[in-house]
C-alpha cells in the first residue's frame, strides 16, 4: 500500500526540481509527436522556449492515444529526425 501513494509523496519534490530546473534549456534534439484531435500544436507551443531543437510530428485524425491509433504513421517522425 505504501507505493500506491509514492506519487503523490514525491510531488514536493518534483515541484522543487521543475523550479531549479526552469530557466535552463534542453540541448538535446526532442522528437514531439502529438494527435490532431489532442495535443496537435500545443506540444509545440509548450517546448519552442526551453528546447530550442524539437522536431513537431502532428498525426492527422488522431487524439489521445498516438501509437496506438496511428501505429505506423507514429513511426515515420522517427525515421526524419535531422
Amino acid at each position: 500500500m505504501t507505493q500506491v501513494c509514492a506519487d503523490y509523496r514525491a510531488i514536493p519534490r518534483t515541484a522543487e526540481s521543475h523550479r531549479r530546473f526552469a530557466g535552463q534549456k534542453l540541448e538535446m534534439p526532442v522528437l514531439a509527436i502529438g494527435g490532431s484531435h489532442s495535443t496537435g500544436r500545443k506540444i509545440e507551443q509548450a517546448l519552442v522556449r526551453s528546447t530550442p531543437h524539437t522536431v513537431v510530428e502532428i498525426i492527422a485524425d488522431c487524439g489521445h492515444f498516438v501509437r496506438s491509433a496511428s501505429r505506423g504513421r507514429s513511426l515515420t517522425g522517427l525515421c526524419h529526425i535531422p
